[in-house]
């Protein structure tokens, strides 16, 4: 990249992450979110050498559900430049800087100078990355981690390099330790190597089982951890608490017509009380992941519908323009908007979470029509994918 493209882009990336972190700096509660704590939490249980979490009654339990990835980014935080979210947010701030940075590399790989710094430029201006990067939480580091993991893919596939595909694999499983999701990464990347024409098919074999003996080989100690303290192999329990109280608990929400807070706190007293009347059966947490994990199967296999028309949701795909207005103080956060978006639609959520200031919503007007921009050139590159058969990169 020449020095000055280099330079504005950096400078573009910086520059209103910064400022927005120095405008909070005498509102640091803007920067958490209802899971902030949690991760705070362990990144102190890090630095003080235990493995416990604190709970309400003031007694302590193993933590099973927040892996060590992000705890410990805050922890490196606070040894750089002191305990506290300001710290946190501004190596964030830097963090999602290098990312698009980053970001050019991979695209560089694929593309001429100018579209390579056009990607990089509208990832620099994604409302998404610059509000991730004033939030303590995961986003921003696993972001960081994706696209350098993409990158190496790209090098394994255009060069056919074992070392690339080690490196890949590795990177995969960090992003695991920062958000427990990634460990499904290894079933498309080793369907994607058994298709690699490029090889026999034993060669192909062989990097399938290099690849995942790598991947596990990394996330074994937090499985020993977990065997040891939880009675069972499992990473993360955060999966069977996703079913239960988020998928589960939206299936009901939506058949009963019932606030998905109010099912969630049923579910979450159902488990407690099935757990103290036979503390003997769910005496580990082993147990308690297939307990979470079969309700919610009852519930799926009873709205089977329902369950599936509900992993098809808006929200992920919105830009965060609530998260954005919370950050400069025009909105509050926590009203119950999810659950109206989840039972009653995107136009009922959206006059709920703005209360009368649906004029907010002509100053983000620019980044609407960005997002906006970036789904059409989505669609765009599958169809060109699609025409050239490339099914690799597909």
């Amino acid at each position: 990249m020449k020095n000055k493209w280099f330079w504005l882009i950096l400078l573009l990336t910086f520059l209103p992450r910064i400022l927005f972190w120095s405008y909070n700096l005498s509102h640091s509660e803007r920067w958490s979110s209802p899971d902030s704590q949690s991760y705070r939490t362990q990144a102190n249980n890090i630095i003080t050498y235990t493995t416990t979490r604190q709970v309400a009654d003031n007694s302590v339990e193993h933590e099973f559900g927040r892996t060590v990835g992000y705890p410990l980014f805050i922890v490196a935080t606070w040894i750089v430049s002191g305990r506290s979210d300001a710290s946190i947010v501004f190596w964030q701030c830097v963090i999602s800087t290098l990312t698009v940075l980053c970001f050019w590399w991979v695209a560089r790989k694929l593309l001429d100078r100018r579209w390579a710094f056009i990607a990089a430029l509208v990832q620099s201006l994604s409302m998404s990355s610059l509000v991730s990067s004033q939030l303590v939480l995961t986003e921003s580091v696993f972001v960081m981690l994706l696209v350098v993991q993409l990158g190496m893919a790209i090098d394994y596939w255009q060069k056919g390099k074992l070392r690339y595909l080690v490196l890949n694999t590795i990177l995969i499983a960090c992003m695991t330790y920062v958000r427990p999701i990634s460990i499904l990464w290894f079933l498309p990347q080793s369907f994607i190597l058994l298709c690699d024409m490029r090889y026999r098919l034993s060669v192909r074999i062989k990097y399938v089982v290099i690849s995942v003996l790598i991947f596990f080989a990394v996330l074994s100690p937090q499985y020993i951890r977990n065997r040891v303290l939880g009675g069972g192999w499992f990473f993360s329990n955060v999966s069977s608490m996703a079913m239960l109280n988020f998928h589960a608990a939206g299936v009901e929400s939506k058949i009963k017509n019932v606030p998905i807070q109010d099912v969630k706190r049923r579910f979450l007293a159902d488990a407690e009380m099935t757990f103290n009347s036979d503390q003997q059966q769910y005496e580990n947490e082993a147990a308690r992941i297939s307990y979470r994990k079969k309700e919610a199967m009852k519930i799926f296999m009873e709205h089977p519908i329902t369950a599936l028309k509900l992993q098809f949701q808006l929200a992920p795909y919105l830009p965060r323009v609530n998260d954005f207005f919370e950050l400069v103080g025009q909105t509050e956060g926590q009203r119950g908007t999810l659950d109206i978006l989840r039972r009653n639609g995107l136009v009922a959520a959206v006059h709920h979470y703005f209360a009368g200031k649906i004029w907010l919503l002509f100053l983000v007007l620019p980044w609407l029509l960005l997002l906006g921009l970036t789904y059409i050139g989505m669609v765009a590159g599958m169809i060109c994918l699609l025409l050239k058969k490339e099914w690799i990169a597909i």
